[in-house]
C-alpha cells in the first residue's frame, strides 16, 4: 500500500513535467492559434506524462481493488483496461476540470470518457500514435495535446492522493504552476472543494 512518502514522490514527478511544460510558454504563447503547433519539447512533455499516467492508473486500480495486478507479461495494463476499474469507481472522473491559467480555459482530460467509456481520451490516441509512428505523426507532438496530457496527469494524481489519504479535503500541499483546480484554495485559510467523486 501507498504511503504519503510514495504519494509525495509521485506528485513531485507530476509537478516536474508540469513545469517542464510551464517553461515552453516562454517561447510559444498558449493560444488557439498555437494549439497545433508541435514541437521535440512538447513530443517529450506527451511522452512523459503519458508513460506517468500509465503508472498511476495501475497504482489507482490497485488501490480500488488490490486483487488487480497489471504487469508487463500475462496482464499488460492498457487504457481500454483500466477504464472500467476507474470508471466504476469514480463515474464523474470525466466531470473533473482543470483550469489553463494561462487562457482561462477549463479543461476535462477525460471528458470524452463519458461520451465512450470504451474509447480512450483524444490526447491519448496521439500520444498513441506519436509513439509507435513518430515519423508519420510528429505533427501530433503539439502544445494541445502536452497540456491535455499534464492536465490528465495532475487529475490522476489528485484522485490517486485523495483516495489513499482517505480524509475529506485532503490533497498535496504544494500547487501546480499553470493549472488551478477547485480543490485547491487559493487562499490559505481556506479549504478547496472536494474532486466530484468524493463529494
Amino acid at each position: 500500500m501507498l504511503d504519503h512518502k510514495d504519494l509525495y514522490h509521485y506528485w513531485q514527478y507530476c509537478l516536474y513535467i508540469e513545469k517542464n511544460l510551464e517553461e515552453t510558454t516562454r517561447f510559444v504563447e498558449v493560444c488557439e492559434a498555437n494549439s497545433s503547433t508541435y514541437s521535440a519539447e512538447f513530443a517529450q512533455i506527451i511522452s512523459l506524462a503519458c508513460a506517468e499516467i500509465d503508472s498511476i492508473c495501475k497504482l489507482l486500480c490497485s488501490a480500488i481493488n488490490p486483487s488487480i495486478i497489471f504487469d508487463n507479461s500475462k496482464n499488460k495494463g492498457t487504457m481500454l483496461k483500466y477504464t472500467p476499474i476507474i470508471l466504476n469507481r469514480f463515474p464523474k472522473l470525466t466531470q473533473c476540470e482543470l483550469r489553463n491559467d494561462k487562457t482561462d480555459e477549463l479543461i476535462k482530460p477525460f471528458y470524452d470518457w463519458a461520451i465512450d467509456p470504451y474509447n480512450s481520451p483524444n490526447w491519448w490516441h496521439d500520444y498513441q500514435k506519436m509513439k509507435h509512428s513518430r515519423h508519420s505523426n510528429f505533427k501530433l507532438a503539439n502544445q494541445e495535446n502536452a497540456f491535455n496530457s499534464v492536465a490528465g496527469l495532475i487529475v490522476l494524481n489528485l484522485y490517486l492522493y485523495r483516495l489513499i489519504r482517505n480524509e475529506a479535503y485532503e490533497y498535496p500541499d504544494q500547487t501546480p504552476r499553470i493549472f488551478s483546480a477547485p480543490c485547491f484554495s487559493p487562499q490559505l485559510a481556506c479549504r478547496g472543494e472536494e474532486l466530484p467523486d468524493f463529494q
